[in-house]
């Protein structure tokens, strides 16, 4: 009775071992999905500081994701090109904007940074990536944008990888990508203002501006370009407040609806 007793906690302990092991298994080999965001960024931050690149570059990459189309299309686009120093290709290739392979290759132990809305990553740790390149006098005013202080990422407008349309777009055009956040703006409407059904980027600036509304500049400056020849919108004002034309919003105050009107009487955007 005794012995058998003996054989039935020699069982139970051995059992517990092995889960114990087993458990201390799973908690090493957890995948990247299970991180919480702030454990994915302190994890990519210890890799960036090991610095352990793949020697073979995009060949290691290749090796698992050659069959992803979504993948494959880098090699068709800008970023894809080796013929520039300042390339992600022609540098540390895909790890220039993934971050440093390390064990990721084996068994998919260890994560990469991820762009998207998929993404953990914070939308400034994703869009630090793009502006470690992108800093030209386009992108200069980013940090202290709207888009930017919205965390809206590089990537919720454009395809690194490349696309079809014009700056990898996601969406077949630059109005048809603000609208996927601005559906407000897409119309139809009866009164149409033609610079807005054109292009936004005619009055906008996407990647920041010292303006309000990322406008490229100021009203009555950024109408005039269009309206100069016209004795009203021509007329300079000596110093705001004198009239409803330079005072608070300018042109604004009375032609409210810039985007278009719905309104029977709006063919010049006044209501």
């Amino acid at each position: 009775m005794i012995k058998s007793i003996n054989k039935g906690w020699s069982f139970c302990l051995y059992a517990l071992s092995a889960v114990l092991l087993f458990s201390t298994a799973l908690v090493q080999a957890t995948p990247w999905d299970n991180l919480t965001a702030t454990e994915l960024e302190q994890q990519l931050t210890e890799k960036f500081s090991e610095g352990k690149y793949s020697p073979k570059g995009a060949d290691s990459c290749l090796m698992c994701h050659k069959k992803d189309p979504k993948v494959m299309a880098l090699f068709k686009g800008t970023h894809g090109g080796m013929n520039n120093s300042r390339l992600p290709m022609a540098g540390l290739q895909c790890e220039a904007c993934h971050g440093p392979m390390g064990k990721h290759n084996r068994g998919g132990k260890e994560p990469m940074i991820s762009f998207g809305p998929e993404s953990k990553l914070s939308a400034e740790s994703q869009n630090s990536v793009c502006l470690d390149c992108h800093q030209n006098t386009e992108q200069m005013a980013w940090h202290n944008s709207l888009h930017n202080l919205e965390q809206v990422a590089c990537a919720d407008c454009h395809n690194p990888h490349g696309s079809l349309t014009e700056s990898a777009l996601k969406q077949s055009s630059i109005n048809t990508t603000c609208y996927e956040c601005h559906a407000d703006k897409r119309g139809p409407v009866l009164w149409e203002h033609a610079p807005v059904v054109e292009n936004c980027a005619n009055c906008h600036n996407a990647h920041g501006s010292v303006n309000e509304a990322l406008l490229k500049a100021r009203v009555p400056q950024l109408c005039q370009q269009c309206h100069a020849d016209d004795g009203h919108a021509s007329r300079a004002v000596s110093q705001s407040g004198i009239n409803a034309f330079g005072s608070g919003k300018s042109c604004l105050n009375c032609h409210s609806q810039i985007h278009g009107s719905n309104h029977p009487a709006g063919s010049v955007l006044s209501r």
